[in-house]
């Protein structure tokens, strides 16, 4: 019993150390997968983050609570990057608390990703959050001011990017493909879709993935939608509609170019 025990035992270790051995050299063979492929933030959202797109500033909340540490726009959506400056607080970080200001115009923030979202980005600790108006009404001659609950930044002018306007006028039995505006981390497109689905959820599928899509705005059959991709005329993938239940109730096939293109994305 003692030789069956000793033989045991020494075949244990040898197989431990076998597997320790192989994981090592799996684990520096495996290439760095890039932060963008593990969080839910979207793709635009992550690009930004990854490529350092963002306008460095440094604009102070009136009450000293938070801090505006850069912003990038894209010729369509507008993100901005805000730190805390008290750690202890608890912020009410709900898009509708953070709202974008100019003289004539006002909106609610879309989108906020708060720093736990951001850290599974970057791959570590971070205080900063980013919020984001999909669709901004921007205008190069006016000033801007972010407002959060009572409290203000001073005014300031963000740079302008233009969007590239596309007109596509395609058609198919799905919808009326109208227009698309090139970004340059996301795309707006307008389409009249045929049929009227409820729609409580979009995504746009592309030979390298399923992305999330905002709806920007309805009226009627005519919808404009915020893809968080770079897209351009070449570029085609699906239109797919989620009902509440989550079932399909549209796929439609997306074709930007005037004509049939020679590559897609």
């Amino acid at each position: 019993m003692k030789k069956v025990t000793v033989f045991s035992t020494i075949t244990v270790a040898i197989l431990i150390s076998a597997i320790f051995v192989f994981s090592v050299h799996n684990k520096s063979s495996i290439p760095d997968t890039p932060a963008v492929a593990v969080t839910d933030v979207d793709f635009a959202t992550q690009t930004v983050i990854s490529e350092n797109l963002f306008q460095e500033s440094d604009i102070q909340f009136s009450n000293n609570s938070l801090n505006v540490n850069g912003y990038y726009f894209d010729g369509i959506r507008l993100y901005i990057s805000i730190s805390s400056n008290n750690k202890e607080r608890k912020f009410d970080l709900e898009p509708s608390s953070f709202c974008l200001k100019s003289e004539s115009n006002e909106q609610n923030a879309d989108i906020v990703y708060k720093a736990e979202d951001i850290e599974r980005v970057i791959g570590e600790n971070t205080d900063d959050f980013i919020v984001i108006f999909n669709s901004f009404n921007y205008n190069s001659d006016a000033k801007f001011l972010i407002s959060y609950n009572n409290s203000n930044t001073e005014w300031f002018y963000i740079k302008e990017t233009v969007a590239r306007h596309y007109e596509i006028g395609r058609s198919n039995e799905e919808m009326i493909l109208n227009y698309a505006d090139f970004g340059t981390t996301s795309t707006l497109l307008n389409c009249n879709l045929n049929a009227f689905p409820e729609g409580s959820s979009f995504k746009f599928q592309t030979k390298d993935g399923v992305y999330t899509v905002y709806l920007i705005k309805k009226d009627r059959n005519n919808y404009s939608f915020l893809i968080p991709l770079k897209l351009n005329e070449l570029s085609e993938g699906y239109l797919i509609v989620n009902g509440q239940d989550k079932n399909v109730e549209l796929r439609a096939f997306v074709n930007f170019a005037k004509s049939d293109p020679e590559s897609v994305i």
